[in-house]
């Protein structure tokens, strides 16, 4: 690979670990959930956090597939790349509320809408007994009207909880379809990786993707407490 090819599958690779940690983390928390029946300030904190890490590492994957240019491993007009771009372009739209939710403060007290949009999944419980929730951060003035998340016909989830969604600024993204689609594309970029590099007849093995740099520090200057300041 030259320089410019081997960054952008860097990113790309870097985008699924964050992508694969997140979400695995939120099917997680979200299952606690569950159990508990009780959304605390801490957890459902956590809930965001992954919800949008997920979508801002996805977003990035496809601005470098959309940025990528065609270098002889994998044109660009690849059609599992198409593919990808078309599914998760609401991702792109849920991102885009994101980066100008101050500019529509107004419109969300008008919609009665929450600054970190609403999370909603699907969870089997005990036995056969499946069960839809629904969570919503933040204030919401007089009565809050809302819909509980419905599978359609031939809808997947992952067991004990999945199909889960973010909404957001009247845009909604089905997260685990958006995932699943990921790995999908991922799964062809790597194929067609270990053919070319198959083809070339050389073996090849991975690289150190992280570097941890360390430097010991000279001596630390000492001060004197105040002396109102008492050490336990």
């Amino acid at each position: 690979m030259d320089k410019r090819q081997a960054l952008l599958f860097d990113g790309l690779a870097h985008a699924v670990d964050i992508v694969g940690i997140a979400y695995s983390r939120l099917r997680s928390t979200l299952h606690e959930i569950g159990e508990v029946g009780v959304a605390e300030t801490e957890i459902t904190a956590a809930v965001y956090l992954d919800s949008w890490s997920c979508i801002d590492a996805i977003d990035r994957f496809r601005s470098l597939l959309k940025g990528y240019k065609a270098g002889g491993i994998i044109p660009k007009d690849d059609p599992a790349f198409e593919a990808f771009l078309s599914v998760t372009e609401p991702v792109r739209k849920l991102r885009n509320v994101t980066d100008h939710v101050a500019a529509r403060l107004d419109q969300l007290v008008s919609q009665n809408a929450s600054v970190m949009g609403e999370i909603s999944w699907i969870s089997q419980g005990d036995g056969e007994k499946w069960h839809t929730w629904y969570i919503r951060p933040g204030i919401f003035k007089d009565q809050l009207k809302f819909n509980l998340l419905l599978p359609y016909a031939g809808a997947e989830t992952e067991t004990p909880t999945g199909f889960i969604h973010l909404t957001a600024g009247g845009v909604e993204v089905n997260l685990s379809a958006a995932v699943k689609e990921l790995y999908i594309v991922l799964a062809h970029i790597e194929t067609k990786l270990h053919e070319r590099y198959k083809a070339m007849g050389t073996g090849y093995a991975p690289m150190p993707r992280y570097l941890l740099a360390k430097s010991e520090l000279g001596k630390v200057c000492k001060t004197s407490l105040p002396l109102n300041w008492q050490t336990a």
